[in-house]
C-alpha cells in the first residue's frame, strides 16, 4: 500500500533529519526564517547559520525593528540578500496588518512582501500541520517520478502538480488524515535531496519504490523532462 511506504518514508525521515534546528523547537516563526533562508542556499550552509540569526532576532518584532546594518551582518554567507529584506518585510507586515500572527490561510499569507505560492504552502503544511503542498524543486521531482507526470521540469509542471493535489488526485492520504501534512512533505524534501537525486537516483535504498512509477518502468531519470 501506498500508506504503508509514505509512513516508512517519514519513519526514515524522522530518525535521520529530526535534528535539524528549524524541526526542533518548532515555532512558526522559526518555520518562515528558515523556509526563507533554505530558498537558494544548501542545508549545510543554513546550518551555519541559523540559530546565530535567531539569537539575534528570536522574535518577528525583533526582526521587523532590524537594522539594514544588523540584517546583513546576521545573514552574512547565506547570499542573496534580497531574501533577507523580503523577510523583515514580512515580519512588518505581519506586526502590523495581521497583529503579530502569521495567518493560517494560503490567501492572506500571500499578501505579505515575500511570500510566494511556495512558502505560504509551507508555512501551513510544515508550520501548521495544514493540508497543504510546499511544491519546490524536490517534491517536483520525487512526485513526477512517484506519479509519472509529464512534463518539462518548471512552471508548467508544477501548475499541473498543484492541480492534481487540489483534485486529491495524489496524495489522498494526506487529504483524508492518514498522514501528517508536515511529516510528509518533510520527508519528501529529504528524499529528493539525499536519494531521489537529478541524476543517478538511489532508487534501490528508496522507501517509496515499491510503488514509484518511474521505478517499475526504470525511468526515473526521465522524469521530470529537462529542456534542451
Amino acid at each position: 500500500m501506498i500508506l504503508d511506504d509514505f509512513n516508512t518514508l517519514i519513519s526514515w525521515s524522522l530518525a535521520s533529519f529530526s535534528h535539524l534546528p528549524w524541526r526542533e523547537n518548532r515555532t512558526l516563526y522559526r518555520t518562515l526564517v528558515s523556509e526563507i533562508m533554505l530558498q537558494q542556499t544548501t542545508v549545510s550552509t543554513v546550518l551555519g547559520r541559523f540559530n546565530l540569526f535567531m539569537e539575534e532576532f528570536p522574535s518577528l518584532s525583533d526582526l521587523a525593528s532590524a537594522s539594514e546594518e544588523e540584517l546583513t551582518v546576521a545573514w552574512k554567507g547565506l547570499g542573496y540578500y534580497r531574501r533577507a529584506r523580503n523577510l523583515r518585510l514580512a515580519a512588518q507586515y505581519f506586526l502590523e496588518e495581521e497583529g503579530g500572527v502569521i495567518p493560517g490561510d494560503y490567501h492572506r499569507l500571500l499578501k505579505a512582501p515575500g511570500i510566494g505560492e511556495y512558502t505560504a504552502s509551507a508555512l501551513l503544511a510544515i508550520g501548521q500541520n495544514k493540508v497543504s503542498l510546499p511544491l519546490d524543486a524536490n517534491l517536483e521531482r520525487v512526485l513526477a517520478r512517484f506519479y509519472l507526470i509529464k512534463g518539462p521540469k518548471g512552471p508548467a509542471l508544477m501548475k499541473k502538480i498543484r492541480a492534481r493535489f487540489q483534485e486529491e488526485l495524489i496524495l489522498k492520504e494526506m487529504h483524508q488524515g492518514e498522514v501528517s501534512p508536515r511529516e510528509l512533505s518533510e520527508a519528501f524534501m529529504d528524499l529528493g535531496r539525499m536519494i531521489c537525486s537529478i541524476r543517478k537516483p538511489r532508487c534501490i535504498e528508496c522507501p517509496l519504490k515499491n510503488n514509484c512509477k518511474a521505478y517499475e518502468m526504470n525511468e526515473a531519470e526521465k522524469y521530470p523532462e529537462v529542456s534542451s
